[in-house]
This record gives C-alpha cells, structure tokens and sequence, in this order.
C-alpha cells in the first residue's frame, strides 16, 4: 500500500466506531505494530500478528483477488490461521479464503457506572502469578493467553485460601487482552469448575473495568453469541451488545482464478 494509502487506513480507524468495528487491525497498526508483517497493495492491506500460538490475520480491502494475493505472503499453503470480522468483512473473506469453520461472537462495550460495579475480593494479579494464571487457563480451555499477559493492561484474579499443606488457589481471573488506542478489550476471563456459580467471574470484570475506566479508556469484550450465561452476565454489569463480529478459521485457497488475476495485476 502507498503511504498515503496507509495514511487513510489509520486516520479511518482514529474514529471510535470504525476503531471498534476493525479493532484487530487497529491494534496491528499500533500498540502490536513491532510484532506483526504486512502486505500491501495500493487498495488493500493484510497484518499477520506472531505473538499468538496460532496465526492471525486483519485485514483492510474489499477485492478478495487483492486479499487473497496479499495472504500468500504471510501464510504458508496448508497453514490455519483465524481472522475476526465485523460482518461487512465476511462476504470479502469468504471469498478470498477457503473457510473451515465460523464462529458469532457479540463485540460489547461497557456503557455503564464505573463506580457501581463491586470488585469483591479480586486482586491485582502480577508476573509472580503467571504460573496459576496458566493453570487456570488450561483447565478453562483458554486458547488466546499471551506468554506475557500483563504487557497490554492489568489483569484480575479472586484467590481460594489453601490447606496447611497447600498455597492459595486461583479460581478466578481476568487480563487486558488486547490495548488500542483509547480503548482495551479484557478477555481471559475464567473461572474454577469447582467454584463456578459464586460471582467471581462479576468481581473479575467489575475489578477490570474500573482499572480500565480510571484511565478514561473504553472497555469492550467478545463473548460468543451461544454463551447466552456469559452474556448476561456482561449485560448486568453494565456492557451492551455493539455488534455481531464472526471468528473465521481460515486457509489458503487452492490456486485458482482470485490468485491468477492478483498474479496477473503484479506483472
């Protein structure tokens, strides 16, 4: 992409809405920028972020040839990668993508009282508990923790006295997923099958959202639309639903007529 075309991709997400509605690529153009590649063209834009265990992808464009195209140089043939999409995205990326499997998820903001939420008894979490952190996300089955899950924000976590013989437990936590510009997303939210049901998933949020709001930046999640639980739970703390978004597992197509024409507009 030419550099004023770069320009206009990152003056568009300095509006809030738009920010929100690629949010992933905006983070690749800023706070993620030192750890992902792209490919350009001078109507499109591909990022690959690498600090992930798995591959994935943003993208700005709408010609799924010039998507496809610019994919190849940062995806191996075979390789799976995972793409979040607000839904205008979806009809380009279907096309430009062999699609294996798609997940809706809610993008939701958090419009309400910082000052009304309780924060219980979580604690500010930090790298001397990273070991617990890993445990609990295993056990919940969390696929996106960061090998350094406090470099974006603070994170949460509610602790379970142990016995004699044992240290205390963590049973609940919550991390700063991901920073944009005025803005970050918490995620990583999980808690103990053995201490499910006793608000500490709410105490979680509630600590991470008045973190976050103390620090004038809006707070926004993604929940997946069949975790209707969770989903109400968001609701009463304050988080209204903003749009629906789409989690794409991905890969490369087979060579045919979208990366023939992008090879073809090259030469």
């Amino acid at each position: 992409m030419a550099d004023d075309a770069w320009e206009a991709v990152t003056t568009a997400l300095t509006d809030p809405e738009r920010l929100l509605a690629h949010f992933t690529l905006a983070a690749d153009l800023t706070t993620l920028r030192g750890e992902c590649r792209f490919a350009r063209s001078e109507r499109a834009l591909v990022a690959r972020y690498d600090g992930l265990p798995f591959a994935a992808l943003a993208f700005w464009g709408e010609d799924p040839g010039e998507l496809a195209g610019l994919a190849t140089r940062l995806v191996d043939p075979g390789e799976v990668f995972y793409l979040l999409l607000n839904e205008q995205q979806m009809r380009p990326a279907e096309r430009a993508f062999a699609v294996e499997q798609v997940r809706p998820e809610w993008q939701m903001l958090f419009m309400g009282d910082p000052a009304e939420l309780d924060p219980g008894d979580a604690t500010e979490l930090g790298p001397e508990h990273l070991e617990g952190m890993r445990d609990l996300a295993a056990e919940a089955g969390l696929m996106a923790l960061e090998v350094d899950p406090f470099r974006h924000g603070p994170a949460f976590g509610v602790w379970a006295e142990g016995t004699a013989r044992e240290s205390p437990l963590l049973v609940a936590m919550g991390a700063t997923h991901l920073a944009v510009p005025g803005g970050a997303e918490i995620g990583n939210v999980a808690t103990r099958t053995t201490h499910r049901r006793r608000g500490l998933a709410r105490q979680v949020v509630a600590a991470l959202v008045r973190a976050h709001a103390a620090q004038g930046r809006r707070v926004f999640l993604m929940v997946f639309q069949t975790n209707r639980a969770a989903v109400l739970l968001y609701e009463s703390l304050g988080f209204v639903r903003l749009r629906p978004m789409f989690l794409m597992r991905c890969r490369l197509r087979a060579k045919g007529r979208f990366l023939e024409t992008w090879e073809r507009l090259r030469t």
